[in-house]
């Protein structure tokens, strides 16, 4: 295929740059990574390529050497289909995240535990997709149910730093279908402030996402997306 072709010549003339700057000065960069993904181009698809390369870009910004997986080792991310797409598209270990297809803020008992057993340093929430629609734009009940289940998880795991992450806005046809969503903004300025009340930590992701991010629907997100909010999240959190 054309692009794999291009994106491995890119690889190639990366590696050998990376090869010249090693020799001048006299120390070894490990060019192992692009090595193997030169291998496996041929019988990977192009999407695959693209977000492994994200992923090590990623890796880059944060520095250290150590990879999404490792930063977020003691971490889980609970929510919906949004938090399901780190493991599903292998950012995240499966143990790092506890998410849920259509799950709700009144409906996460079985989170909860399973986060429990777990027993992270830090929880990522990830919810509000879904609340937005069930609540129908009410705002204060929005808020007295995220409320209730910061509560529940503070409790169940006392020593475990919570953050909250803001809710992404929506276009396209989920937008046009679902005139709750409109209430995006009312939502997020509501949520931080009861985040600020509680002295919990608040993550807004309104400024990282682009129109192109989204998928067809509008609602969820490409796979080339979540590395960089990783770095966004481990570089608010300082992990």
């Amino acid at each position: 295929m054309p692009i794999i072709s291009g994106i491995v010549a890119l690889l190639l003339i990366a590696i050998v740059v990376i090869e010249a700057i090693s020799n001048r000065t006299k120390s070894r960069v490990d060019v192992s990574e692009g090595l193997a993904l030169i291998e496996a181009a041929q019988g990977a698809d192009v999407a695959a390529i693209e977000l492994k390369i994200q992923s090590l870009d990623a890796q880059d910004e944060l520095g250290g050497g150590r990879s999404l997986k490792e930063i977020f080792a003691s971490s889980v991310i609970m929510g919906d289909s949004m938090a399901q797409g780190f493991a599903e598209y292998d950012i995240l270990n499966a143990s790092s995240v506890v998410a849920d297809i259509g799950v709700s803020l009144t409906d996460l008992n079985a989170q909860i535990e399973r986060v429990r057993e777990i027993n992270p340093q830090y929880i990522f929430m990830t919810y509000g997709a879904n609340d937005i629609l069930t609540t129908n734009g009410d705002v204060d009940l929005f808020i007295e149910q995220y409320r209730n289940a910061l509560r529940e998880i503070q409790a169940q795991l006392p020593t475990t730093r919570v953050l909250v992450k803001s809710l992404f806005p929506v276009q396209g046809e989920t937008l046009e279908k679902y005139e709750a969503y409109q209430y995006v903004g009312e939502y997020n300025q509501a949520l931080q402030e009861l985040c600020d009340r509680l002295q919990i930590t608040f993550i807004d992701n309104t400024e990282i996402v682009k129109s192109t991010d989204y998928e067809a629907d509008g609602l969820h997100l490409k796979s080339l997306f979540y590395p960089g909010w990783a770095v966004h999240m481990a570089e608010v959190t300082s992990l």
